[in-house]
């Protein structure tokens, strides 16, 4: 009986704590409490770890860290970096076995024999490593003449579509990037990529849609560039969705300069995309509302 009480005298106290009515609410509010402090445990365990791998920095500056990521690139720049990791332990395992290599072959030349013959040795052994020192560099350097002439070849002969198409990229996308170019794999099969500013060639397949979408505008309007007979019409249907305001706003000059040799046609239901294209004072351009 006295447990009992202590025990209701501990539920009224709980209720007047919380301002409940009845032992139903008070056992819905006790879940919520329970829920929580699971919570807020979860919470402070996420913290930590958060703590632990990110190095130390807090949670304020991993998310300024984060902000100036491209999410779009970053799958593409981890796979690279990952190919250059497993290319330098590579490096450092067949470096390692190397120099393993020729210290059991200078133990063997310091056992057993006097130290006239071995300084004789290890004189010849310098001499024929300087030798094939010089050799290595006089074939990479070869080697890297070779490339270079071999990329200026191919950048003479390379097609006028894509020549054309590299212009007009630069322009679709505001000079974020110089333009584009043609890579060649393992197999010597030739692969489109594009080439920022600063110079890093990207493969289309690591661009971020609206930057794929200005490639294709790009490559469609030097296409039709191209055409000997009468130029044809180019129409197009909200092209321009996934542009930010900038680069539709080069897109439109783009689509503007190519009106000046054909009929283009864009529709579009974003009134930002109509106000960007009225601001365009300096082109001749007809509005339709439908």
């Amino acid at each position: 009986m006295v447990q009992r009480a202590s025990s209701a005298t501990v539920l009224d106290n709980a209720r007047r704590s919380l301002d409940l009515v009845d032992d139903a609410a008070l056992a819905g509010a006790v879940e919520r409490l329970t829920l929580r402090h699971q919570l807020e445990t979860e919470s402070a365990a996420l913290r930590r770890d958060l703590h632990e791998i990110g190095d130390g920095r807090d949670e304020t500056v991993l998310r300024q860290e984060q902000e100036g990521l491209d999410l779009d690139q970053l799958p593409g720049n981890i796979e690279r970096e990952e190919v250059r990791q497993g290319q330098l332990l590579k490096d450092i395992a067949d470096a390692s076995a190397f120099h393993q290599q020729k210290r059991g072959e200078l133990d063997v030349l310091l056992k057993g024999r006097d130290a006239g013959a071995a300084a004789a040795e290890r004189a010849e052994a310098n001499a024929e490593l300087l030798s094939v020192a010089e050799r290595w560099l006089l074939r990479s350097a070869a080697s890297k003449l070779a490339t270079h002439a071999i990329e200026r070849h191919r950048a003479k002969v390379q097609d006028p579509l894509i020549a054309r198409a590299s212009l007009l990229f630069a322009k679709a996308t505001g000079n974020a990037f110089s333009g584009l170019g043609v890579d060649y794999g393992d197999d010597d099969q030739p692969m489109l990529v594009a080439q920022r500013a600063d110079g890093e060639r990207v493969q289309v397949a690591g661009l971020s849609e609206g930057t794929r979408d200005q490639l294709f505008l790009a490559l469609r309007l030097a296409l039709l560039e191209r055409r000997a007979s009468e130029p044809m019409p180019f129409i197009g249907d909200d092209l321009l969705t996934s542009f930010d305001e900038d680069r539709t706003l080069a897109a439109l000059r783009l689509l503007a300069m190519a009106g000046q040799k054909q009929q283009v046609i864009l529709f579009t239901h974003h009134r930002h995309v109509v106000d960007l294209a009225r601001s365009m004072r300096e082109q001749a351009i007809d509005f339709i509302d439908l």
